[in-house]
């Protein structure tokens, strides 16, 4: 009735413990790989928006100063006009 070839039934059990072993082995390093994969891709991300607010940020700015700077001619010229009208 030896239906596990040489080695019996306790070298047959080591082996499927064995292989069951590697497998969760492999399944962990590609649960860790891609935990690693999505933080990167998380980080970088992140890193793109900041960048991106910045950016947005230093326009903004950039275009308050223009329309100060407009503001500050008009009203300039106005005062000119209104010493011409005089």
């Amino acid at each position: 009735m030896a239906a596990w070839g040489r080695g019996g039934r306790e070298a047959r059990r080591r082996e499927v413990k064995r292989r069951e072993a590697k497998r969760r082995e492999a399944k962990r390093r590609e649960a860790r790989r891609r935990e690693a994969r999505r933080r990167e891709a998380r980080r970088r991300e992140a890193r793109r928006r900041e960048a991106r607010r910045r950016e947005a940020r230093r326009r903004e700015a950039r275009r308050r100063e223009a329309q100060r700077r407009e503001a500050q001619e008009v009203g300039r010229r106005v005062r000119e006009w209104a010493e011409d009208q005089r």
